[in-house]
């Protein structure tokens, strides 16, 4: 085929890395799909606060309410009678007479009084980005807010950001992001706001986390756990943890031994005896590697481990990028169990462990070049409620229409058993 287009053969190579690119570029929305397929929530509570009515709420959903004491310490009592309502619905009908609003973020609500956000002030959009002082490189995820307020935004992958400020006359925002200084700014709606933030002070010096802490490297001395050690110690636990399962089952057949008929005494004779000599011969292991421990340091210097052995500091800003890395992993996880969640009996129990399945369970990939498409067929999950979830999930990201990144090739998602069953 030539360089045109990519072989099979590396299509399966890099699909695995590749698909969790695409998730994360279908983040957005399925966070949105998420947000229109909430679960329905009935309430029935009788002469209630608005903060026991919250509580009530949190119990039955994954929402935490946030609000001021003012509201706290409201005495008044209500009685809430709604059935088979969404979040938002809810809200509305519990504080339609009130002079309360809500603003709801992810999974969180807050809750405050209609007069701290004035609905008829006149908004600005602010536009503008965050770099590195040191390099002008940009920062991905460095958060924006409106002093005082929670309204803001976060970075995009070119550190730019872009929102409405509520105050236009007087506001000002903070800008922050784990391993920088925050900086204050006045907010500018009339330009573009170029934004640099500065390393941390305290992340300039070399530090080493200790139990409940840290301290400067040169304040500690220079030793670490020897591997050799902790691979014995880890050995003997797993080699305890067996004779303490087998004398489990050893012991009680001594009081049975006592109480069945003497015709039954021989079979229960031959599995003490059974019982004893493994128990016997894993104290044994047990003792020759207590032996193997005695003789090795517990603790040591860095230079006299191994030099395969030894570990190197990493450097702030790599640590950084890799919690980046896992945090959109994790809310890509999130959002694709989110969006089978309906589709499974105990989906609390089993979105994420099928989420799971989906990634690691093997695929068949048919590129066709004809008709420009990659079909993705996965094989089958464990449990037919399974797969029929997979199912919804490949019809959701079908109607995405998207390109296999380096080809031409509309991705097409189907799972086997249904592939099937269609045939």
């Amino acid at each position: 085929m030539g360089n045109k287009y990519l072989s099979t053969k590396i299509l399966r190579n890099q699909f695995r890395i590749r698909i969790l690119a695409v998730l994360v570029i279908l983040l957005a929305n399925t966070f949105y799909l998420s947000a229109q397929n909430v679960d329905k929530i009935s309430l029935k509570i009788d002469n209630a606060t608005y903060p026991q009515i919250f509580k009530a709420i949190e119990k039955k959903t994954k929402y935490v309410f946030f609000y001021n004491d003012e509201i706290s310490n409201q005495a008044q009592k209500f009685t809430v009678n709604e059935s088979n309502l969404s979040i938002d619905e809810l809200l509305k009908a519990i504080l339609k007479n009130s002079d309360l609003t809500y603003k709801i973020m992810d999974e969180v609500i807050v809750v405050t009084k209609k007069s701290q956000t004035p609905e008829k002030s006149e908004k600005k959009t602010i536009r503008g980005s965050v770099t590195d002082a040191a390099d002008k490189s940009p920062l991905i995820g460095a958060t924006i807010l409106e002093k005082g307020t929670l309204n803001g935004s976060i970075t995009d992958v070119n550190g730019n950001f872009s929102f409405q400020i509520l105050d236009p006359a007087s506001a000002v925002i903070e800008i922050s992001i784990i391993g920088y200084e925050k900086k204050i700014v006045a907010a500018d709606g009339a330009g573009f706001m170029n934004i640099s933030l500065a390393m941390a002070a305290k992340n300039l010096e070399e530090v080493v986390v200790i139990g409940y802490g840290m301290q400067k490297k040169r304040d500690i001395p220079q030793l670490i756990v020897n591997p050799q050690y902790r691979k014995l110690t880890h050995q003997l636990k797993k080699l305890r943890e067996k004779i303490q399962r087998l004398e489990a089952r050893f012991f009680p057949l001594i009081q049975l031994a006592i109480e069945q008929p003497l015709d039954d005494l021989p079979a229960i004779t031959n599995k003490q005896m059974e019982y004893k000599e493994k128990i016997d011969s894993f104290k044994k292991q047990e003792d020759e590697l207590k032996n193997q421990r005695s003789k090795i340091k517990p603790r040591l210097k860095v230079c006299q481990m191994p030099q395969q052995e030894r570990y190197n500091k990493l450097k702030t800003e790599s640590k950084l990028f890799m919690n980046v890395i896992k945090m959109i992993c994790y809310r890509a996880e999130s959002s694709v169990a989110q969006c089978i969640a309906p589709y499974l009996a105990k989906a609390e129990n089993e979105k994420r462990m099928v989420v799971k399945q989906i990634i690691q369970t093997s695929a068949d990939l048919t590129p066709d070049y004809d008709n420009k498409t990659l079909t993705i067929t996965l094989h089958s999950l464990s449990a037919e409620r399974f797969n029929n979830a997979a199912d919804e999930l490949a019809k959701f990201l079908n109607q995405t229409e998207t390109i296999f990144p380096g080809t031409d090739l509309k991705m097409i998602f189907e799972i086997t058993a249904k592939s099937d069953c269609a045939r």
